[in-house]
This record gives structure tokens, sequence and C-alpha cells, in this order.
């Protein structure tokens, strides 16, 4: 759409809604269910770059909730790869948060970098293709 906010050298991988469901007692999002929802954006993003449908979580950095997400909020979740391995790839990853009735106070809720380990359909290790020039983003090749 034309006039969407951006985030420089990131890409929009994909957004939530924050449902009540999502929320704990206290009325704000679960922060196991953030998290369960970055791990899947992240994995969404590097299959996509990795060209491989079976890219698994390896580790996260410490993980620091800047912001609370409550019911209504929109949650986009945007990444950049930060290291191009052999067979993993390490992306950066920022979580925004804003309300429809107010897209323009976009704040940002986390950010955290993600590894993401290539596995074939046997559960072992596999190499990374290789990005393409002009075609995906690329970190630093390890």
């Amino acid at each position: 759409m034309d006039g969407e906010p951006t985030i420089a050298g990131f890409t929009l991988i994909t957004r939530r809604l924050c449902l009540t469901k999502d929320t704990g007692h206290a009325g704000v999002l679960w922060g196991g269910n953030m998290m369960a929802w970055v791990d899947e954006a992240g994995a969404i993003y590097v299959g996509q770059l990795a060209k491989n449908p079976f890219m698994v979580t390896k580790a996260f950095t410490e993980i620091d909730f800047k912001r609370q997400v409550r019911p209504g909020d929109f949650v986009e979740f945007w990444g950049k790869v930060v290291n191009w391995g052999t067979t993993s790839l390490s992306v950066e990853l920022k979580v925004i948060r804003w309300r429809p009735e107010k897209p323009k106070e976009r704040e940002e809720v986390l950010d955290v970098t993600g590894v993401f380990v290539a596995i074939d359909g046997k559960g072992r290790k596999t190499k990374v293709a290789p990005a393409l020039p002009g075609k995906t983003e690329r970190g630093e090749r390890s």
C-alpha cells in the first residue's frame, strides 16, 4: 500500500492482531505468546530467504520487552539479516505495535536477534542456499 510505514533496512514479515485470548490476567499480551509470534515470523522470513521450509530456531538474544501489547493493538514483525552463514541465518527482528485509530503512533515493543539453522527433511543440519545478488537481503557471509 502507498504511504505504508517502513523501517530502514528491514522487511515487513507479517502482522498480527492482539486478542483478549492472547493476554493474561493483567490484560496484556503474554510474553510467551509474543515470543511464539516472533519465532514464527523469524522462521517465515529465513525460510523464504534460504529457500528452505525446515529452518529451526537455535537461539535468541536477550529478550527485553519495551512496551506492553494490549487487545486491539496491531503488531508488526520486521526482519533484517545480520549474518548469512553456511548452515544458518542470524536475523534482527523488530516488533512494532500501533492502534488502528492512531496508525502514525507506532512504538517498538521488542528488538531481538534470532539464529535459525537449516535442516533437511530428516532433521539433519544442511547448508543454506546462497543469497542471490540483488534478489534477497544478505549480511556478511561467515
